[in-house]
C-alpha cells in the first residue's frame, strides 16, 4: 500500500515529546499496539532498555498533556499522526519537539495466498491502476491510501 501522507512503500514513524532525547526510564505511549520488540528491532533501536511501551486510545489527550508539561510520556506517532500534529496551531503543541525518526520499515502488505487462483493477475492489475482511476480514488482518499506499488 502507498498511505497517505507521504504516498510511499515505507514510512517512518516518530517519537516525540517535551525533552529533546530519549530519557531513561521513559514511558512510550502509542496509539498501535506495537510489541516492545518490534519497537527496538525495528523502529527505535535507541530506545532506553528500562523504557516502558503503553497503547493508548487517547493519542490527542495524551499528547496534549505532553504538550503542556502535565507528563513527562513521550509519544510514537504514526507518519499520519505526525503531520497531524504539525498541523496543530494551540499553545501545547508547540511545546512538543520530535526527538526521533524510525528507520523506514515497509508499509502494510497486499498478500495472496493462492497463486493458483485464476483471477490473480486481474486483482493486481486492478490494485495497481487504482491511484489513477477517478473513481477508485474516491475509495483511496477515504481508506487514507495514495494507491498500492509492488
Amino acid at each position: 500500500t502507498l498511505p497517505l501522507p507521504a504516498g510511499e512503500k515505507t514510512e517512518r514513524y516518530a517519537i516525540v515529546g517535551r525533552a529533546a532525547a530519549l530519557p531513561a526510564g521513559a514511558r512510550v505511549l502509542s496509539s498501535e499496539p506495537l510489541s516492545p520488540a518490534f519497537v527496538r528491532t525495528e523502529l527505535f533501536p535507541q530506545l532506553p532498555a528500562d523504557a516502558t511501551i503503553a497503547q493508548t486510545p487517547q493519542m490527542l489527550f495524551k499528547l496534549k498533556e505532553i504538550g503542556e508539561g502535565a507528563s513527562t510520556a513521550v509519544a510514537i506517532l504514526t507518519p499520519t499522526e505526525a503531520a497531524t500534529l504539525a498541523k496543530v496551531s494551540a499553545a501545547w503543541a508547540q511545546g512538543i519537539t520530535t526527538i526521533a525518526k524510525s528507520k523506514p520499515v515497509p508499509t502494510a502488505r497486499v498478500v495472496l495466498f493462492d497463486p493458483a487462483w485464476k483471477d490473480a493477475a486481474k486483482f493486481k492489475a486492478a490494485l495497481l491502476g487504482a491511484g489513477a482511476d477517478p473513481q477508485a480514488k474516491e475509495l483511496l482518499a477515504e481508506l487514507r491510501l495514495k494507491g498500492f506499488a509492488e
